[in-house]
């Protein structure tokens, strides 16, 4: 796998006549990725085949040297992964403990006491002391996304599939989340999927673009600003030339698309390439 903790090659996933992911070839490795794209584009079905939640059609999945398709193997690999999916399914009535802890027995942690140890564990790192107790129905939406963190942390996986993570989070939540996440990358894989691109331009070392189930591009959220170099400019109205256009704090109009003779020409940032890379689908999803 030339070091890589997770290894696609050739991943192709359908569902009737829809053609969620075509061809996506990928190797992650240490560190924070983001994944971004426009609904439909295939980031939550390639994060459920990840988790080993779906099988591909075609193509080959290895996770920490371990294939999917090998059911020994897959079964370890389940044992080694954290996923937090969006929306997590919780038992409401359950407190944070309870719930952190029934997903522990489901992850074949059978040893009371030390399973006990792990659940403490676990909400200790997402910050969670002092609500364990509380039942999850009582939970500010940012702390329930703390317990779907920390049911993920369960047994210290090498890899975390987090999904949509931020969600919901008010700014200081939002921070809160970033460096948690950030400390995690440093020893680990983690694969964020999120529509925040702020989130990522924050977190990230690498960013995947998928687009109708394709990468349309590979690199760091710089690479993905650079899309944009040269197609973004101010000025006092909107440009009934550009692509997509809004008035700033400032007064001024930021326009995005092809930019006229003499316009004055602003650094890029990455929602610009991300909305001119991906095109009308994200230009209708910011609208």
């Amino acid at each position: 796998m030339n070091g890589s903790a997770i290894s696609l090659q050739d991943i192709h996933r359908s569902f009737l006549r829809t053609r969620a992911l075509e061809g996506v070839t990928l190797d992650i490795q240490t560190g924070v990725t983001g994944l971004l794209g426009p609904n439909g584009a295939g980031k939550t079905t390639l994060q459920r085949i990840l988790a080993t939640v779906l099988a591909p059609d075609r193509g080959r999945l290895r996770i920490l040297g371990l294939d999917s398709a090998k059911p020994r193997e897959r079964l370890e690999i389940r044992r080694q992964l954290g996923y937090m999916p969006q929306e997590p399914g919780f038992h409401r009535s359950f407190t944070a403990f309870e719930f952190v802890d029934y997903v522990a027995i489901l992850k074949e942690m059978t040893g009371r006491r030390a399973r006990h140890e792990e659940v403490r564990r676990a909400l200790e790192l997402a910050g969670l002391n002092a609500v364990a107790r509380k039942r999850i129905r009582a939970l500010s939406g940012g702390m329930r996304r703390r317990v779907a963190l920390a049911q993920a942390l369960l047994g210290d996986p090498g890899v975390l599939i987090l999904d949509e993570p931020t969600a919901g989070l008010d700014p200081e939540q939002r921070l809160r989340f970033r460096e948690m996440l950030s400390m995690l990358g440093e020893d680990r894989t983690v694969l964020i999927s999120t529509h925040q691109t702020e989130d990522v331009a924050a977190l990230c070392q690498r960013l995947i673009v998928l687009h109708r189930g394709r990468v349309v591009l590979d690199g760091s959220p710089r690479d993905l600003a650079e899309v944009a170099r040269g197609r973004v400019w101010l000025a006092d109205a909107r440009d009934p030339a550009a692509r997509l256009s809004w008035r700033t704090a400032e007064g001024r109009h930021r326009n995005i698309g092809e930019a006229p003779p003499g316009a004055q020409m602003v650094e890029p940032s990455i929602e610009d390439g991300y909305l001119l890379l991906v095109g009308k689908a994200a230009l209708e999803e910011a609208a």
